[in-house]
Order: C-alpha cells, then structure tokens, then sequence
C-alpha cells in the first residue's frame, strides 16, 4: 500500500455505504476507489485487526462466503481428531461442515444448548441470529473449537481472542458487508490444514482474492464502523420501541441489549406478521428460519425448546436512528397487522 489505512479510511469517513436500501452507496465505493481510496488485501485485514483488535499474533482469511468460512475452519483444524461435536442450532453450513469429518473417521454428533458434552473438536455459534441468545459454556473442546461469532458484533460483543486453540469465524453480514463474504481468524501457532481451495491466501490454497470481493468487503466494514458511532443511541431507541409494542401484546424473547430484538405474538406466525407489515409499507427484518416453508420452522428456538417461537419469532434491527414519530407509525403498523391477522383468526 502507499498510504496508511488510517488515512483511507479517513478519507472515506464521510461516504454514506451503507448499501442496505440504497443502491447507490456501491457507486459511492467505486468513485472513493477511482479516487485512490482503494485497499488492498492487507490493508482490509489490517482495518479489521485495528477496530476488533485482532492481535498481530493472529492470521486474518477472507474468503467468499460464510459458508466457505465454516467448512475452511472446521476441515482445516480436524486433524489429530477422533470425535467431533455441531452445535445443533448452528447455521446449517456448520452442522453441515461437521458431518462431513465422518468421512475421515471422525465420530460425530450434534449436541444441544443444555448438554454438558465433550470432544476433540467441537463446533458452535456464539450468539445465534435468529434467536439473540447466547451459547451458555457448558461443552469443552480437548483439541480445537471453532466458535462462529453469529450476530456477537451486531449486538457489540467481542470475542476473546486469548482463548486457547479456538479458531473464529465471522459472517460478513455481521459487518455490514456483502452476504457473500465471511472472516477466519485462528492464532498462528494452531495448526491448520484445510482440505478446500480457498482464496489464495496463506495458509489457504487457491487462486487470487476477487479485487471486487475486496472493496465490497472495505466498504461494508467502514460502513460498520461508523454505524458503531450510532449504537448507543439505536439501542435506546430499540429499547422504546420493544417497550411500546409491548403495550400492544408483544412478548420479549431475545436476551440483552443492542440495536436488535426478537419479539413474538402468540398464536401469530412470523410470515403473516412480516407480509401482512410489508403490504402497509413496513419491511421488518422476520427471522428467515420462521419465514422458511420447513416444518420445524427456527432451528434456533426449536432447540431452546420453544416450538411457538420457531415459528413465531419477528427479529426487529434498526440501522440508523428513528424519530419519535417514526416508531409511532412502525407500532401503529404493527398493531394494525397483528389485530387483521387476529381478526382472521376468528
């Protein structure tokens, strides 16, 4: 690089990228990079050490998609391993990845929220996206633990990055960045081997990093970092808006605070919530798993033991600040939707 990442991203403090409903924070990316604004590889690694501080001692890997995140992670650092524990809440791709070391004789099984398990390699979700719930310490790892940090940074939590032999991973969509994009950071003692091509990075094999990929990625994680500036305040606002809907038979089933809540009405299922909001002009961010035609519904609160939830579960974010009358309109919308949905019901 030529210049200091601290004097790009200054550079680019004043850009809007958030490019969540507005198509043309892209384009502001693209002209700041034509302008010299541009990071390389190394610079974006070293933007994410600084604003998570990630010790120097600690390898940073992008790859293209948290999927690939996952599977990297959990193939790289099973050797040595004769038995494998997924977090069954987990994202599908971990459960997955997991499944896939019986194929090198690995003895696998899922274990749930309220086990007290152990194995030579274990692999869970830290904060769980679709329930805001953290993963109590109960299971050990003898050999490695691959902890996928989840909707940790959405909610202001930072990993521990002393942990012994715990290699992290990281959504990209947790950094305000493109969906198809994800972090590994493991420290530099671990080994790690992975069997996957990845992106061209050392230790990771496979051909060179998408420059696209790249500043996609940067812009996301500026964007991320100067959302952080607003936190406190979304969070207050996300705190008066809970209490509000509350008042209209809104029941609380996320834990702690942040600019996120999940929140449910019995007997009223998510999908009609989020359609019925969505017909007035209301989009609200309804927890995918509650929305998806399967018949479990949520992974996550069906392993809480909450099977109303599963299906019943409305994640609520907010971006950027609110005014006083824009929460009442939101809460005026969402009663006018759960009475039409009740109304139907009877």
């Amino acid at each position: 690089m030529n210049r200091d990442v601290g004097e790009l991203e200054k550079q680019m403090s004043d850009i809007n990228l958030d490019s969540r409903g507005h198509p043309w924070a892209e384009r502001c990316m693209q002209e700041a990079v034509e302008q010299g604004a541009s990071f390389d590889l190394d610079g974006l690694k070293d933007l994410l050490r600084r604003h998570l501080d990630i010790p120097a001692s600690h390898r940073i890997i992008l790859t293209t998609s948290h999927e690939e995140a996952l599977s990297t992670a959990i193939s790289g650092v099973a050797s040595n391993c004769d038995s494998a524990l997924w977090d069954i809440g987990a994202p599908a791709a971990m459960r997955a990845a997991v499944k896939a070391l019986q194929r090198r004789d690995i003895s696998c099984s899922g274990f749930s929220r309220t086990e007290k398990s152990t194995a030579d390699l274990v692999a869970l979700q830290w904060w769980n996206e679709e329930t805001l719930h953290e993963h109590p310490k109960l299971v050990c790892a003898a050999k490695r633990m691959v902890i996928d940090t989840g909707a940790a940074l959405c909610l202001g939590h930072r990993p521990d990055w002393s942990r012994p032999d715990t290699i992290w991973t990281i959504p990209g969509w947790s950094l305000c960045g493109p969906v198809a994009s994800g972090w590994i950071i493991l420290p530099s003692e671990l080994g790690f081997t992975p069997s996957i091509h990845g992106t061209g990075q050392d230790p990771v094999r496979g051909g060179p990093v998408d420059p696209l990929l790249v500043w996609r990625v940067a812009g996301g994680l500026l964007h991320w970092i100067q959302a952080a500036d607003t936190y406190d305040r979304r969070t207050t606002t996300v705190q008066k808006f809970t209490e509000r809907l509350e008042t209209i038979g809104a029941q609380r089933l996320s834990e702690g605070d942040g600019p996120g809540v999940v929140l449910h009405w019995p007997g009223i299922a998510a999908i009609g919530i989020a359609r019925t909001c969505e017909a007035r002009g209301l989009h609200i961010a309804a927890a995918d798993a509650c929305l998806a035609a399967k018949t479990g519904g949520s992974v996550g609160w069906t392993d809480l033991g909450q099977v109303e939830a599963a299906h019943g579960a409305v994640l609520i974010t907010i971006d950027t600040d609110l005014t006083s009358e824009t929460i009442d309109q939101a809460a005026s919308t969402l009663k006018a939707a759960v009475d039409k949905l009740r109304q139907l019901r009877s």
